[in-house]
């Protein structure tokens, strides 16, 4: 039976080429990812685990070096084969984690299954690999898929790539920086050897710090304690080194099982010796006192021990109080009470202790990564100050990575490391009091337009928002709490372009990385216009105008006519003439008498 690839311009199908080793030319690089033919299998899942594990092993082919950080970049838009699936095509033989390369193509896909999870990333670990999964996905499936991914490598990231991957210098960039600003110290001690960490960084974690600032010097301090003493060789050799970086402390630790000078045969065994007042033996420079004697000397008896006042356990002579009231005072020394849990009292008269110190949150001096209680007060470590280690000894964290560089935006104060807003007539808030509800232009002004087209795909056009919206990528969601009262997150409602509510929240992730989601539906939307109704409208309106002025014509000649009627009536009731004469008659002669003439004698 013959199988047809998915694609008809598909190459062979393999598990993984290399086309070219790593170097600085850049435009052979373009060309050969130009010229590069992709491969079709039959199934969904990738076996992209194969390629990863060769481009880890493989050094001389890859042209890693060694005293560099190592970056891989997986690319997918799919989910991945893990080891078992290999069973589908017969091949049971696990993955070796050994390079198989023959003319810079793997050999071995088909007789070593996928590699796991677990082992690529102790195989990267082992090798000082740092990997970002760049997914280009459209729905949230997959890349969902390798979040959870992401979340069992140690020193990865993951990002979304749009679909023309235009934004891949930027993924890279802000992955890179996530895994770079961060430490974290592992060695390969076994059971029988504790290593416990402890550094002078501003954010610790376990056994590591994060949010490092450019040249930051981070000191770290490493307590080893051995648990117990193996047969034969109790030499141990321990590798402590940071995680992803190719450079490491080499420990031999050897553990004396037993000291020689605890032998009575030993010349510095010496009994009965008078620097323990002849009541104890000299064992390995330490007294070893006789029954009914103590002391770091054997100098008490325990038989007349009382507990008389004695003024060597007296702070102040002139006052009663013996040992600080916080003890006894004992063959001339203070003996100091003890306490329940890690409480402790200590001093020559019992005058400190590790547990009056002042507390935030419960806990002595805000905690151990803060400072520490010595003699009633607070010592802290570095980056913190106050009187609990309370307050962050740096204005760094009150400048705002994304800004101008200014301490608090220039609209408050940097107090224990935290910004203080000032509120005049405008209120300012956020963690570098860079939000302004009452500004015109904010936040919510800024993201709206990225927001609409991302989310709802009005406002720009597809090509101009790929290009200017790639800060963040917006998440739909069903719903959004807008009295929430996490100042940490911004509620914005807003009006989009075709006149919409539309509302969304951001926040940051840390530093660099903005999150932002959306309501799934707008509302308050105008009703869409029906053409028709309007072309009726419009012709009823001019028809019901016609009308109108046609009937106030008709009344106002009405109106006219009628007042020159009236009139017409008057004048003839008016008029002084015989009925049976008609007035407007002339005679065809008339008779015209000369008044000159007539006078004449």
């Amino acid at each position: 039976m013959i199988y047809e690839l998915p694609y008809t311009r598909c190459v062979r199908a393999y598990s993984y080429k290399n086309h070219l080793s790593l170097t600085t030319d850049y435009h052979l690089f373009s060309e050969q990812v130009i010229a590069a033919n992709v491969s079709g299998n039959l199934d969904a899942p990738e076996g992209g685990f194969d390629a990863l594990m060769q481009a880890i092993v493989c050094k001389q082919q890859i042209g890693w070096r060694e005293n560099a950080r190592h970056l891989i970049v997986f690319s997918t838009d799919a989910e991945f084969h893990v080891a078992g699936d290999g069973k589908l095509a017969g091949v049971f033989e696990p993955n070796d984690a050994v390079c198989h390369m023959e003319n810079n193509e793997y050999i071995k896909g088909l007789d070593l299954d996928y590699p796991s999870v677990s082992h690529l990333n102790y195989i990267a670990k082992e090798n000082n690999i740092n990997l970002i999964f760049a997914v280009v996905s459209k729905g949230d499936h997959v890349y969902n898929v390798y979040q959870t991914l992401q979340q069992n490598f140690e020193n990865s990231g993951v990002g979304r790539l749009d679909e023309q991957s235009s934004n891949v210098v930027n993924l890279v960039m802000d992955n890179y920086n996530k895994i770079v600003d961060s430490v974290r110290i592992t060695d390969n001690s076994t059971s029988t050897v504790e290593i416990k960490y402890h550094s002078s960084c501003k954010t610790p974690t376990e056994n590591g710090c994060s949010n490092l600032q450019l040249d930051e010097i981070v000191n770290f301090t490493a307590t080893i304690k051995p648990l117990e003493c193996l047969p034969g060789s109790n030499t141990h050799r321990i590798q402590i080194k940071p995680e992803g970086v190719n450079e490491a402390l080499i420990l031999e630790l050897e553990v004396a099982c037993s000291c020689d000078c605890a032998e009575p045969t030993n010349p510095d065994y010496v009994a009965n010796s008078s620097k323990c007042f002849n009541n104890g033996h000299e064992v390995c420079g330490i007294c070893e006192c006789h029954t009914g004697y103590f002391g770091s000397t054997c100098e008490c008896n325990a038989e007349s021990v009382s507990s008389v006042e004695d003024t060597n356990c007296k702070k102040d002579p002139s006052l009663p109080e013996i040992c600080s009231g916080l003890g006894s005072c004992k063959c001339g020394k203070c003996v100091c009470d003890e306490r329940p849990g890690d409480q402790l009292i200590y001093g020559k008269y019992c005058e400190c202790n590790n547990f009056s110190c002042r507390r935030v949150k419960g806990e002595l001096c805000s905690g151990p990564d803060h400072g520490k209680c010595s003699c009633g007060k607070c010592e802290c470590l570095s980056g913190w100050i106050g009187e609990a280690c309370d307050c962050r000894d740096t204005t760094a964290t009150c400048i705002d990575p994304r800004g101008n560089g200014k301490i608090c935006s220039e609209r408050g104060e940097c107090v224990c490391g935290e910004c203080q807003c000032t509120n005049d007539d405008k209120k300012y808030s956020g963690k570098y009091c860079e939000e302004c509800a009452s500004c015109p232009g904010g936040k919510c002004e800024q993201f709206k337009n990225c927001v609409e087209c991302q989310a709802y795909e009005t406002g720009m056009d597809k090509e101009t928002c790929y290009d200017n919206c790639t800060d963040f990528n917006t998440t739909i969601v069903e719903y959004i709490d807008v009295d929430s009262t996490d100042d940490s997150i911004k509620i914005c409602t807003v009006i989009d372009s075709v006149g919409c509510t539309i509302t969304f929240r951001y926040s940051y992730w840390d530093e660099d990385t903005l999150k932002i989601e959306a309501l799934k539906e707008k509302v308050s939307c105008p009703e869409p216009i029906d053409i028709l109704v309007v072309v009726l409208g419009v012709i009823a309106s001019i028809v019901l105008g016609g009308l109108i002025l046609l009937a106030i014509w008709k009344l106002v000649t009405q109106l006219h006519d009628g007042r020159e009627y009236a009139r017409f009536v008057a004048e003839a009731e008016n008029a002084k003439w015989v009925r049976s004469e008609n007035p407007l008659y002339k005679g065809a002669s008339t008779t015209f008498q000369n008044p000159t003439y007539g006078n004449r004698k």
